[in-house]
């Protein structure tokens, strides 16, 4: 059976992100560890399984970092399924940046469909692979220890790609995805406000009806964000409460 020409096009657009992300940065896979990796990776017996300690360990540390339960337990996985030596971190840091850039593509579309933009896909694609190959993007990728940090922004993008939809359900969606970006690192902090301004434009559900300025959706929809500004919160006072500033 033939494919419509949407999925056929959008499968190939992925394909295409992914292919220049390996073609950008497969040399990453032949380095070694530097700087903080040594620290956080090769001498930290934290991550050397997944046993009950350890995971014990990874939710009630800030060892020289913030709190990133999930983050520990990336590196614990990559440690597991790759052994101890550089090759496997940089493997997984290359698929993370690709799923990454396909985050970004796919949010980028409903965002930009959602603004009515025409051939919101060509110009999603183009934004997404800008920020593929970008040369910003080395230190993120190059870096064993910036897993961590790829794999929180996948969920925020994540949420952010959710909450765009018409599901009943995008709201707790969006809030499970932050909740897991934050317990990979806490850099996803600014989503409540990035939601905000999606309900202003182009969601339009903070606009005011005229003659009614506390309609029904639109208090609702400011109430919605109160679980994810306590969220933000918590992540905040859980960070300072151990000892990481």
């Amino acid at each position: 059976m033939r494919l419509p020409r949407g999925p056929l096009l959008d499968a190939a657009m992925g394909a295409s992100l992914l292919a220049a992300v390996l073609a950008a940065f497969w040399p990453i896979l032949g380095h070694g560890f530097v700087f903080d990796d040594f620290a956080l990776i090769v001498d930290n017996p934290g991550i050397r399984g997944l046993d009950a300690a350890r995971l014990l360990w990874m939710f009630s540390s800030t060892y020289l970092t913030t709190y990133m339960p999930l983050g520990w337990a990336s590196f614990a996985a990559v440690h597991a399924l790759a052994g101890p030596g550089p090759a496997g971190f940089h493997a997984a840091n290359l698929a993370a940046h690709g799923l990454v850039a396909l985050a970004l593509f796919a949010a980028g579309r409903r965002l930009l469909r959602a603004a009515g933009a025409e051939r919101a896909a060509a110009a999603a694609f183009a934004g997404a692979l800008l920020f593929a190959v970008h040369p910003f993007q080395v230190n993120t990728v190059a870096w064993a220890i910036e897993l961590p940090d790829m794999l929180s922004t996948l969920f925020f993008l994540l949420a952010v790609f959710v909450y765009l939809g018409r599901s009943r359900a995008r709201v707790a969606a969006a809030f499970a995805f932050y909740a897991i970006s934050l317990l990979f690192r806490w850099k996803s902090l600014s989503l409540p406000l990035v939601l905000v301004g999606l309900d202003y434009w182009p969601l339009g559900r903070l606009r005011a009806r005229a003659g009614d300025p506390f309609d029904r959706e639109r208090v609702w929809t400011w109430a919605e964000k109160a679980p994810f500004v306590i969220l933000a919160i918590a992540a905040v006072s859980l960070n300072l409460i151990m000892g990481f500033g």
